[in-house]
This record gives C-alpha cells, structure tokens and sequence, in this order.
C-alpha cells in the first residue's frame, strides 16, 4: 500500500473529457451512444477539426496519441475510455490523497466530483492566476506546486 497519493490534477474520466470535445465537434447523441466506438465519418471529421487547429493538432494528435500509444483516433478513444473511476473503484482507495486542480486546467472539470467520491482521508489543493500556477500542471509555475505537494506527503509519512 502506498503511504499517500497526490492526483495532479485529479480527474474521475480522462475519456469524458474528450467526449465533451467531441460533442462541439458534431458528435450526435446517436454516435455517443456507441463509444468508445466512433463512427468512422465522425472520426475522418474529428481529425480534420483537430489537425487543423495548432493546439488541438499538438495535445491531441501529436502529444495525446503518442503518450497513449495510439496512432488512429480510434485507438486513442478506446484508450481513454479505460481511464474513468467508477464509484466502486474510488470507494477502494483509502490511501490519504491530496486531490489538485488549477483555475484554468480543461483536465480538473471534474476534480470537485473525484474528492467528493472518496471515502479515505483526502485534502484538495486550488492553484490559481494570481499564483502563476493556473494552467495544467501548474506548468507556469511548478515549484510552487511541486513545494506544496512535498509538504503534504511529509506531513503524511510523518516526516
């Protein structure tokens, strides 16, 4: 067992984030019903939207498709789909868990709801703009992040 975990940023469903851009892409309720098959008129439209847009063709389809191994967006979604935490899997974890987020990360949508579902010793930690860490990460200012989460797992491991 670990002696404590830090999700950064905590989420419930690494997939359900890409489903959401799907959705402002013309993924029809119908289409959804069938993932984490895509239709393959949907996928074809899905990538031309993505390749033609600089940071979507870079988080998804050059950085995203490569930390997950995949090499079709297919393979990415079918990939993703296996990262959710459903509520029978979060009432197992009773490691203490520091759950974070950042004020303008796309990825702690649903940080809220993963600290509301777990049953174990838990802190959630905010990071904002005025801290220069609101981004993914806290990549604009990770010291600060990296400080803070070093903190608590000592006061974890009673260091």
């Amino acid at each position: 067992r670990f002696a404590a975990l830090v999700a950064d940023p905590g989420q419930l469903s690494v997939g359900g984030k890409l489903v959401a851009g799907f959705r402002m892409m013309g993924l029809t309720p119908e289409q959804e019903t069938h993932l984490p098959e895509l239709d393959p008129d949907f996928a074809d439209g899905a990538m031309q939207i993505i390749q033609s847009d600089r940071n979507l063709d870079w988080s998804l389809h050059k950085r995203a498709f490569w930390t997950n191994g995949a090499s079709t967006l297919q393979e990415l979604v079918t990939e993703l789909s296996r990262w959710t935490l459903t509520p029978e899997l979060l009432a197992q974890v009773t490691t203490p868990i520091l759950v974070a987020s950042a004020e303008n990360d796309r990825a702690s949508t649903d940080t809220d709801a993963l600290f509301a579902g777990l049953p174990g010793p838990k802190t959630r930690m905010h990071f904002t703009a005025a801290e220069g860490a609101d981004m993914h990460c806290e990549m604009l200012n990770r010291s600060l992040a990296n400080r803070r989460f070093l903190d608590w797992i000592d006061d974890q491991v009673g260091v």
